[in-house]
C-alpha cells in the first residue's frame, strides 16, 4: 500500500513538470520586440568609374613662332603664380629694339636741336617785330624813308615765317619720337612673351616640347592644371540621370585609398550621352 502511494505521488510530480514544460513552450506568452516606426527618404545608389581632374587646364604655348631657349620646370612640378615656365629665343626682338632705341635717340637729339631753332628764330621775330614797329613811327613823323619800312616790315615777315615753321617741325619731331617711344614700348611687350609664366598655382601634368624645339603659336609646350579646384569627371549610366542634381552630395573612392572615403557634391552634368556607352559624364567637387 505504501509503495502504491509513493508511485502515484511519482506520477503526479512527472505531470506537473510535463505541464509546466507544456505551456512555457506552447502557451507562454511569447516575447515580441518592438521598433518605432518612423518616416525618412529611401537613397538610391548610383555607382560610377571615372577620373580625377583640375578644373582648370591650360596648354602653355607661345605667341610668336620661336625656338625654346630654356625650360624652367618640367613634368610632375607643382608651380607657383607667376614663375617662369619657359624661356623663348628673344634675339630678333632684341635687335629690332636696339635699332629702335638708336632712332630714338636721334630722335631727341633732333627735337633739342628744332628746340634750340625755336629759341632762335623767336628772339629774331622779337627784333625784327620791334624795328618794324620803330620804322612804322618814324614813317608816320616822316623821319624815315619808304624803302626801310618795307625792308624791316619784309625782315618782321621772313622771321615770323621761320618761327612757325620752327613750330612745325617741332610737332613733326615730337610725332617722330612718339613714334619711336612706341615701338620700343612694343619690343618690351614682345620681349615679356617670350617668357612664359605660371598664371596660377598650378601642377605640371604634361611635357611636349624640348629645350630647342621650334614652336608655333598654339601648340602647347608643356600642360598645366589648376590645383586650387580639382574635381572627379564620372561616367554614369544615362538610366540614372533621373536621380542626380547639381548640389547632391556624393561619397568618391579612389583605387589607391579603397578604405578611405571622401566627399563631396555634384557641382555640374554633362547633358550629351556618349553614343556608344550610353553613359554621360557627371563633375563632382571634393571638399578635402
Amino acid at each position: 500500500m505504501k509503495r502504491h502511494q509513493i508511485t502515484i505521488i511519482k506520477a503526479a510530480i512527472i505531470l506537473i513538470v510535463a505541464g509546466i514544460a507544456f505551456y512555457f513552450w506552447k502557451l507562454a506568452p511569447v516575447s515580441v520586440p518592438t521598433l518605432e516606426v518612423k518616416s525618412s527618404l529611401i537613397g538610391q545608389t548610383v555607382f560610377g568609374t571615372g577620373t580625377l581632374e583640375g578644373k582648370t587646364r591650360l596648354a602653355v604655348s607661345p605667341r610668336e613662332t620661336g625656338a625654346i631657349r630654356k625650360l624652367y620646370a618640367d613634368q610632375g612640378d607643382m608651380v607657383k603664380a607667376g614663375t617662369l615656365l619657359v624661356e623663348m629665343d628673344a634675339d630678333d626682338i632684341l635687335q629690332q629694339k636696339r635699332v629702335a632705341e638708336a632712332e630714338l635717340a636721334v630722335a631727341q637729339a633732333a627735337l633739342q636741336r628744332i628746340d634750340a631753332e625755336i629759341r632762335s628764330a623767336k628772339a629774331n621775330l622779337e627784333y625784327a617785330n620791334s624795328m618794324f614797329q620803330r620804322s612804322e613811327k618814324l614813317l608816320s613823323s616822316n623821319v624815315e624813308s619808304r624803302s626801310t619800312y618795307d625792308k624791316n616790315r619784309q625782315n618782321m615777315l621772313v622771321a615770323a615765317a621761320d618761327f612757325e615753321q620752327a613750330g612745325k617741325l617741332r610737332i613733326e619731331a615730337e610725332s617722330t619720337l612718339a613714334k619711336h617711344q612706341a615701338q620700343i614700348a612694343y619690343y618690351n611687350t614682345k620681349l615679356a612673351e617670350t617668357r612664359l609664366t605660371a598664371p596660377f598655382d598650378a601642377l605640371i601634368v604634361r611635357r611636349n616640347r624640348e629645350q630647342g624645339a621650334i614652336v608655333n603659336p598654339g601648340v602647347s609646350i608643356m600642360d598645366i592644371v589648376d590645383t586650387s579646384t580639382i574635381w572627379a569627371s564620372v561616367w554614369v549610366d544615362e538610366t540614372q540621370i533621373a536621380h542626380l542634381q547639381n548640389g547632391l552630395a556624393v561619397d568618391v573612392f579612389f583605387r589607391t585609398l579603397p578604405k578611405q572615403r571622401f566627399s563631396g557634391k555634384i557641382c555640374r552634368l554633362w547633358r550629351e550621352t556618349d553614343r556608344e556607352t550610353r553613359e554621360y559624364k557627371v563633375d563632382i567637387a571634393l571638399a578635402k
